[in-house]
């Protein structure tokens, strides 16, 4: 059974969790993110639109998003700001390789043709 002092500990236990995690939690949900030299910057996105569906959309040689099988696009939110290499592949296509600039706040949008191997 809780007494009240107890019910008092686990009050202000909570408020003080509270405030310590409201300062991180509305930084990420603002978009910052932790850079380079613990800095914070503002994030950006690639938009990639494929002319083929279930594309693999590899950002920097890492798998980062398929394209949706409904309507051919992805959207990558969450990118540091930079020149990143964004690959598009397909089985039996060949592969769509491109340098991106993403600016903070801003989406890098793209239409990707996939051409066939066997014309």
């Amino acid at each position: 059974m809780l007494t009240l002092r107890k019910r008092k500990i686990l009050f202000w236990t909570s408020i003080v969790i509270f405030f310590l995690l409201a300062g991180p939690v509305l930084i990420y949900s603002l978009g910052y993110r932790l850079g380079a030299g613990f800095s914070f910057e503002k994030t950006g996105g690639i938009f990639i639109k494929s002319s083929q569906v279930g594309a693999e959309i590899y950002v920097d040689g890492k798998l980062k998003k398929n394209t949706s099988y409904l309507s051919e696009s992805a959207l990558i939110k969450d990118i540091t700001p930079g020149i990143h290499d964004v690959a598009v592949k397909l089985s039996g296509f060949w592969d769509w390789e491109k340098k991106l600039e993403v600016m903070s706040e801003h989406v890098a949008s793209r239409n990707v043709l996939l051409v066939p191997k066997d014309a």
